[in-house]
């Protein structure tokens, strides 16, 4: 028989650890789901207000025969809590009797809320309802014993661009943020630049964009034409030239000697270009030719600006700098051809 009875207890732990294990989950997902419905909205009718019976009580009331009547009710038998003007909640009691001034009583049979009046010292109260599975219900209630009203319309408070404005009232959010103050200063780095809103506690930034614009030298980086800050790096220096010949030295601007009497003059010089567009850095050679073909004066090559190109003697261009200059092609005899050169 004891042999009996402790297989039968070991059954009934089993079965009973069985049991547990599959009711847990359950219960996890009910809580799930619970937690997941969204909250009932309180009456929307507005109530009545006035005294309890001769007490010094609020008696907030409802009406009592209507469509949402039992509507109202399932909410009244849910209330868990009464704040009014932000103090301590009131003390929920079941009696009439044991009414006080921070109590509260729901009567659902007669769909009405009686409430203790100490907290009422404004002329204008706010009175919070909470009720289990309901959204917040605020109530306007003078200290008159006359009006009641549904707090709907926020008013007071200021906006920022952070955050919304705060009901002086009920102290919920409303409306829309403010806008950034993003004003004319610019923020950089060595790449970007950008505005950052000037107000207190907001990180939000506006027109970002890479650096533009200005000109690099060998001693200075460039400067950007937005914000005005350095960026890059500076301009490498061009290698220097190797060392001139003696006939590398000799002028290249110097006249070519007057022809003797053997020279045939030329009555026309032709350049094999009229104007040249030159990249900075670029050469290009001028050819000339003489007429008559049997015109064996020699040319000369002149700059009218070395600082932004440069002739040599042998009709090589090289652009120096951005501009406009002429290159003079002239004979000994004075005639000459002009070429216009830009360089870009």
């Amino acid at each position: 028989m004891r042999k009996i009875s402790s297989v039968i207890m070991a059954c009934a732990m089993c079965l009973s650890m069985a049991v547990v294990g599959t009711v847990a989950p359950q219960v996890a997902v009910q809580a799930e789901e619970t937690a997941a419905v969204e909250l009932k909205e309180a009456p929307k009718e507005t109530p009545t207000l006035d005294k309890d019976f001769g007490y010094e009580w609020y008696l907030i009331q409802y009406p009592e025969y209507t469509a949402n009547s039992e509507n109202t009710k399932s909410w009244m038998e849910k209330i868990t809590s009464i704040k009014v003007n932000d103090a301590e909640p009131y003390t929920k009691v079941d009696n009439k009797f044991l009414m006080k001034e921070d109590t509260f009583r729901a009567n659902v049979s007669m769909v009405n809320i009686t409430i203790g009046n100490k907290e009422f010292t404004k002329d204008t109260n706010k009175v919070v309802i909470s009720a289990e599975g309901y959204k917040d219900l605020v109530l306007e209630v003078g200290k008159d014993y006359k009006t009641v009203a549904i707090h709907t319309k926020h008013t007071g408070g200021t906006a920022t661009c952070t955050k919304k404005a705060v009901c002086e009232f009920c102290g919920e959010e409303y409306g829309e943020y403010a806008s950034h103050n993003y004003g004319d200063k610019y923020e950089s780095d060595g790449t970007y630049h950008w505005k950052k809103c000037q107000n207190e506690g907001c990180d939000a930034t506006t027109e970002k964009e890479a650096h533009k614009g200005g000109e690099a030298t060998t001693t200075k980086r460039a400067v950007c034409e937005v914000c005005g800050a350095e960026y890059g790096g500076l301009k490498q220096e061009d290698p220097k030239p190797a060392d001139k010949t003696t006939e590398d030295k000799k002028d290249d601007t110097k006249p070519a000697e007057k022809p003797d009497k053997k020279t045939v003059k030329a009555k026309k010089v032709i350049v094999n270009k009229k104007c040249i567009v030159l990249k900075k850095g670029k050469k290009v050679k001028l050819k000339a030719k003489l007429k008559p073909a049997n015109a064996t004066e020699k040319v000369t090559f002149k700059s009218s600006n070395k600082k932004v190109a440069k002739v040599t003697k042998k009709g090589v261009v090289k652009a120096v700098k951005k501009g406009k200059c002429k290159i003079t092609v002239k004979t000994a005899s004075g005639k000459k051809a002009v070429v216009k050169v830009t360089v870009k």
